[in-house]
């Protein structure tokens, strides 16, 4: 994080404050904007439903007057549409109006019983001219009944057409003003912002003067501290493989003479101690496979602690071996290519190269998917070049720094720390991955390393 220079610090606390509060106070008002528009929606949608409401009575009463004066039922079907849609639409207006106050609820009820009362009046009408002619239904339309009815009507839905229309009003001038404030808000937070940006530049580019002094001091540190961290693991590794040695051979030659001694007793003991039984017969089958079995786990533990044909025959011969252990196991394809005269090489040397092969050969197992290897070992201008080569799913370059590719790392600080190089990636043109390693002989060749 930045360090601010304490001169800054109230001020620019200050104007987060201020820069918090403008975007708070802004929300607030786009939130007061939100219930203007909602209510002039509300108000809208009433309006348009008083309209309707008129305009339908207002068409069931033109439509049964053309009736009675004329007599043609075509004049009917307008009253017919309105009888059928004045009910819905009586129930849309209760329900806008349903979370409004007990006025406008009153309102409602009352405009509903009106329009029944018309509806009523209008249908009686009709039917009184169906049964006995136009005279008596004349009679009742010349009453002043209807037309009561019909003008509290009208001015009942006119006065809720003018509160509605004043609602609008009202809430367009909350809507104007709100959007407004808001408008000045947001301008005023942009320009706080934009002084915090260059405010924020200005200790940014204070900062970056000051670390660059600091990293200038850390990188010799990190230098030091690297070459010595390096050191420790070269000999931790040493450390390790000299252990596993002493451990192999303690394996070796105390625990193989034991279970061989055992082994061998018992074969004595059941030549002379001979029974007919065969459960017995079965368990002396039984111990001498599992004896067996101990003997060839202990020569496995050996081989992968420290291989013995390492010590006695070579780095060739171990690296021979260990190809034909791994692909054997899973079934892979593998060709090999080592010199006729294998040169002289320390331990440390050898251990490290064959336990870099290994792991070579224990990632193309597990993640290469690969149906052939190839483990080709040269000499080249007084070099060791062990190249490792398979055809699989291939390689991707950023695995090498995830942090669980301890495998890599381990293989890559081996290869440094005798001076060499270590290229990991894919394989030209085919398909596949290619471990290639450059040993210089100087450095690990024994008899080079005693005469210097």
């Amino acid at each position: 994080m930045l360090s601010l220079d304490r001169r800054y610090a109230l001020p620019v606390f200050l104007a987060w404050v201020l820069l918090v509060a403008f975007f708070a106070v802004s929300e607030l008002r786009r939130s007061d904007v939100r219930q203007a528009a909602a209510q002039i929606w509300v108000a809208t949608d009433r309006l348009r439903l008083l309209t309707d409401l008129r305009s339908m009575i207002t068409d069931a009463e033109t439509g049964q007057r053309g009736y009675l004066l004329t007599g043609d039922e075509a004049y009917l079907e307008p009253f017919e549409r309105a009888k059928a849609d004045l009910p819905v639409a009586l129930d849309d207006l209760r329900a806008s109006y349903s979370a409004g106050n007990d006025t406008a609820v009153a309102r409602t009820a009352r405009l509903a019983d009106l329009t029944r009362l018309k509806l009523g009046e209008l249908e009686a009408t009709i039917d009184l001219y169906k049964k006995g002619g136009s005279t008596n239904a004349l009679k009742i339309v010349r009453t002043d009944v209807g037309e009561r009815t019909m003008d509290e009507l009208r001015s009942l839905i006119d006065d809720m057409r003018v509160s509605e229309r004043s609602r609008v009003a009202a809430a367009n001038e909350l809507w104007n003003r709100e959007h407004f404030i808001s408008s000045v808000t947001m301008a005023a937070g942009t320009v706080l912002n934009m002084l915090l940006v260059l405010l924020a530049g200005n200790l940014v580019t204070r900062d970056m003067r000051r670390r660059r002094d600091v990293t200038e001091r850390l990188e010799s540190e990190v230098s030091l501290r690297t070459q010595e961290l390096a050191e420790l693991s070269s000999h931790l590794q040493r450390v390790s493989e000299s252990e596993k040695g002493a451990l192999a051979r303690e394996l070796h030659d105390e625990l193989g003479a034991v279970l061989v001694a055992v082994k061998m007793d018992l074969s004595q003991l059941r030549r002379h101690l001979p029974t007919g039984n065969p459960d017995v017969e079965k368990r002396w089958e039984r111990i001498q496979s599992s004896l067996s079995e101990g003997i060839d786990l202990k020569r496995r533990v050996v081989e992968q602690l420290r291989p013995t044909l390492l010590d006695n025959m070579g780095l060739s011969a171990a690296l021979k071996w260990q190809l034909q252990e791994a692909c054997g196991r899973s079934g892979l394809n593998y060709r090999e290519r080592f010199p006729d005269e294998e040169p002289s090489l320390t331990s440390e040397a050898a251990i490290a190269i064959f336990r870099v092969v290994q792991e070579s050969l224990t990632n193309i197992i597990k993640h290469a998917s690969a149906k052939s290897v190839d483990l080709w070992l040269e000499l080249q201008d007084e070099h060791l070049v062990v190249t490792i080569l398979d055809d699989g799913v291939g390689f991707a370059p950023a695995r090498r720094h995830l942090s669980g590719a301890h495998g890599l790392r381990s293989m890559r600080h081996r290869v440094q720390s005798m001076g060499g190089e270590i290229d990991i990636g894919p394989r030209d043109r085919e398909r596949g991955t290619r471990v290639w390693i450059r040993l210089p002989l100087s450095g690990i060749s024994a008899s080079m390393t005693a005469s210097a």
